[in-house]
Parts: structure tokens; C-alpha cells; sequence
């Protein structure tokens, strides 16, 4: 769990560091997307809209970029004329469940664990883990990681309301995932209760972190998943005595291959 014990995915014993596994990946909404959806004559699509076929699978924003976006209002249109179902990306209590399981995994298979390092974006996947934690490990730190660039989160925290950032400022972190300019309602409710505090790493840290996974354990991650280990290698949460199980939750490896290969050449 320690930058000390990095291992690949498959030695998943304890004192590994393991790969959670993927929670909930429905990213419809964050991309605008419309799966499934048939075109009617009376109601022509908005300009520069595509159909997206049934069952379509959607890998990342670079694919859909330009494509398949549908405004805000028409994705309202479409729930309720056609009986389909809005889910957001983080602010949703299906998404906060599920991404959840990724804590019922970490209580399970290390019930002594003593703290938890998660990065911070819109609140689902931090929010679902710490409520699992707290549950069955009360006793256990869970600590939320935001790049300096965008801590929308951790002013939020601090001062018990929802604090936004203008995207001008997100924007500026390497850390897209974690761009986002406000925590949910929702994953606000959760991170206020069950999260013990919110620290903040640089941007030549997530590098750093990036540089180490991908030597020391031979993982390919992005900024924004490598915040946790950027925190923990750097002190930015310090691992004070009595801290003996951390636990860090790597969360993507969607790096563009050039921007990784000069991350990794320092």
C-alpha cells in the first residue's frame, strides 16, 4: 500500500498496491451523450448532433470530442418525452453506491487499513468510498487529494458550503479529471461527514508521482489518478506513527502517449 510495496495488479495481497476496480463507468452525461436514441422526423436533432447507435461504447472524451454532444435542455427533452433516465457523473446517489464498492474492497481485504488517500473531483468517487470506509472501518483517515490548481473541494470543506472555481483556474492543473468547478450536492453531503480533511499537491508532484508508478510499479496513470500517491510521496499527507496501512486509491491511466512520454523524461 506504501510507495515501498508497489506491485502490479495481480499481487493484490496485503501490502500491494492494487488497481481498484472499475465501480460505475457511466459517462453519458458528462459528455453529453444520448445512447440509443433513434431520430424522429417531427423533432430534427440540434445542429452538430449525431446519432449514437444502440449499445454504443463511448472509451474516452478524445473519441467523442465534437461528435455526439447534446445540449443540456435536449438531454431533459429526451428524459422526459422518452421515458429515459439521467444519471450524472458524480452527483447522483446510484453513482456514489457504486462507486462505493471500491471502500467495501478495501475494508474487506485489509480490515486493519488506517487510512485511505482518494483523488477529489466531482465528489462520486471519493464520497462512495469514504462512506463505505467509515462504515466498516471507523477508525480509519480518509483523506481527499485535489491538485493546488483546482481545490474547490477543500475550500468547500473548510468552510461548509460549496465553494466554486471558475474553469479559468481548473483548467490550469495537468489533472483533467480533476477539473471540475464544484463538488455535487450529494457527494458534498457525504465528504462533509464521513472525509477527515482535504489536502492539495502540485503540479510537479502529480508528476513526480506519475514518474514513480510508472518506474517502481510499472503503471501507466494519469495525473489525476496518481493525486493520492502524489500526496502520500510528497507529505502532503503525512503518514504520522500508528499509520501503518495505507491505503491509496490509483484511479486512471487515460494519458495522451506524448504528454506521458515527456512526463516521464523529467
Amino acid at each position: 500500500m506504501t510507495d515501498e510495496n508497489c506491485g502490479h495488479e495481480e499481487h493484490q495481497g496485503k501490502g500491494s498496491l492494487r488497481r481498484p476496480a472499475l465501480c460505475a463507468a457511466i459517462l453519458l452525461p458528462v459528455l453529453g451523450l444520448a445512447a440509443g436514441c433513434q431520430r424522429e422526423p417531427e423533432r430534427p436533432w440540434p445542429p452538430g448532433v449525431q446519432q449514437v447507435p444502440e449499445h454504443s461504447q463511448v472509451l474516452s472524451p478524445e473519441a467523442a470530442a465534437g461528435t455526439f454532444f447534446l445540449p443540456p435542455g435536449y438531454r431533459l427533452e429526451l428524459v422526459a418525452s422518452d421515458g429515459r433516465v439521467m444519471i450524472e457523473p458524480y452527483d447522483d446517489r446510484r453513482i456514489i453506491a457504486g462507486q462505493g464498492t471500491c471502500g467495501l474492497e478495501i475494508a474487506e481485504d485489509l480490515p486493519q487499513v488506517t487510512s485511505v488517500l482518494i483523488p477529489v473531483s466531482g465528489g462520486g468517487l471519493s464520497a462512495g468510498i469514504a462512506t463505505a470506509i467509515k462504515a466498516l472501518a471507523p477508525e480509519a483517515r480518509v483523506i481527499g487529494v485535489e491538485p493546488e490548481l483546482a481545490a474547490d473541494a477543500r475550500d468547500s470543506l473548510a468552510r461548509g458550503e460549496i465553494v466554486r472555481w471558475d474553469g479559468s483556474l481548473t483548467t490550469r492543473t495537468m489533472a483533467d479529471g480533476l477539473r471540475v468547478e464544484r463538488l455535487g450536492w450529494l457527494p458534498f453531503m457525504h465528504l462533509r461527514r464521513y472525509m477527515d480533511e482535504i489536502v492539495t499537491v502540485s503540479e510537479e508532484q502529480l508528476a513526480d508521482a506519475m514518474r514513480q508508478l510508472a518506474s517502481r510499479a510499472r503503471l501507466v496513470v494519469e495525473a489525476s489518478g496518481a493525486a493520492g500517491m502524489a500526496a502520500h510521496l510528497s507529505g502532503a499527507a503525512p503518514q504520522p506513527e500508528g499509520d501503518d496501512h495505507r491505503v491509496i486509491v490509483i484511479s486512471g491511466g487515460n494519458v495522451d502517449p506524448a504528454a506521458f512520454a515527456k512526463i516521464l523524461g523529467g
